[in-house]
């Protein structure tokens, strides 16, 4: 697997290591492997609004059903259990176990196995429409296009997340793989962990116009199944993973006072630090450097 190594500027007391672009398909991996490719610091861009605000005294994330998201073309990728009817079945039993329930009906079905493994498809889009709620972090937080489309244009915060440390990101992340054209991913189930596992890595494909993002995946079960959880739900964050917040270029006083009083409410206030975002003079960049 091909990676590529980029050293991020970064200011006083944040010292992180690279942040790894992925580059290959890592849904050949199993998740130990993937583990072990996790940068150790990942950044999520938000506007300042009540429920944000609401976030950080509560030390919540927001986490959003695969159904919601804005690009029709994510999550939509196909998935093969077999070349053909043979292999089909075998991989379908290996995969799934000879006593499950989705495995007995497909073989059970006098259709053929292409129309058996649409059917699968089917299925499984279902589940995680309903089950599966996630969240999406990059390993930039200079990234003039995310502060624009994520962070109601530079107004918003970046928030700087500890994704080493054990916890709601590093124990539920996988980073997202970007295609050019739609892949066709053939089921080993020798290298999927379980179905959850399976459903989480289908989940983090995307098209390469959106690889400007660097974007990972955190990823939570919904265990709940009533119609407004089907939508997203928040979800609780240890306080000591989050590490810094950074101001954007235009947000404004009123607003960066905001944030500061969310943090001094928060239940647990391990120490936050603040950081500024401003334009480069003369170039098309982003410089951070930390509050006094």
């Amino acid at each position: 697997m091909k990676k590529t190594f980029v050293t991020p500027y970064c200011p006083h007391g944040l010292r992180a290591s690279p942040f790894r672009t992925v580059r290959g398909d890592t849904r050949s991996m199993t998740y130990a492997e993937i583990v072990r490719m996790i940068p150790r610091r990942m950044y999520k861009y938000q506007p300042i609004k009540p429920n944000t605000l609401d976030g950080l005294r509560n030390h919540r994330l927001w986490f959003s059903s695969p159904a919601r998201f804005n690009d029709p073309f994510d999550c939509n990728v196909s998935c093969f259990l077999g070349r053909n009817k043979q292999d089909f079945e075998d991989r379908l039993e290996s995969f799934f176990g000879p006593s499950d329930e989705m495995a007995r009906m497909l073989k059970r079905s006098g259709a053929g196995w292409r129309q058996k493994n649409e059917a699968l498809m089917l299925m499984l889009r279902f589940i995680y429409s309903r089950k599966i709620h996630v969240s999406a972090l990059s390993t930039e937080w200079d990234n003039t296009l995310m502060w624009s489309h994520y962070a109601n244009r530079h107004k918003g915060m970046c928030l700087v997340f500890d994704s080493y440390k054990s916890g709601l990101i590093r124990d539920n992340v996988l980073p997202v793989q970007y295609f050019a054209k739609y892949p066709a991913y053939l089921v080993d189930a020798r290298r999927i962990d379980n179905l959850e596992m399976l459903l989480k890595q289908l989940l983090a494909v995307k098209s390469s116009e959106w690889e400007y993002e660097h974007e990972w995946r955190a990823f939570m079960v919904n265990e709940k199944n009533d119609r407004k959880s089907i939508k997203g739900a928040l979800h609780e964050y240890d306080p000591s993973l989050l590490l810094g917040i950074v101001f954007g270029i235009n947000t404004s006083p009123s607003d960066r006072k905001k944030v500061e009083k969310a943090l001094a409410q928060r239940s647990s206030r391990p120490h936050v630090r603040l950081y500024q975002a401003r334009a480069v003079q003369g170039d098309f960049k982003i410089a951070v450097r930390e509050m006094n």
